[in-house]
């Protein structure tokens, strides 16, 4: 498999969406446009330089959430700002 890997997704609302190391793509055609290509891989870029790894972010976040709920229970989970109104 070449890098970086590709993946068709048919329901994307945009022509291409990049989740280092993947670029999601509507259609198989955009593979081939430079453009698009080239736009995404500067998307790989900056998750790079920021750090910011989706999967990796993903699982330290759910990770996060389930030691919370043991500790506080369903009670703890409340949004920043909620009221009871």
């Amino acid at each position: 498999m070449k890098f970086p890997f590709i993946i068709i997704v048919n329901k994307l609302h945009v022509k291409g969406m990049a989740l280092y190391p993947f670029i999601l793509l509507r259609e198989k055609k955009f593979a081939d446009d430079p453009l698009i290509m080239n736009h995404e891989k500067i998307h790989h870029k900056q998750e790079i330089e920021l750090l910011i790894l989706p999967l990796q972010k993903t699982t330290v976040i759910s990770a996060v959430h389930s030691e919370w709920a043991k500790l506080f229970g369903d009670d703890g989970l409340v949004a920043v700002g909620k009221t009871d109104h």
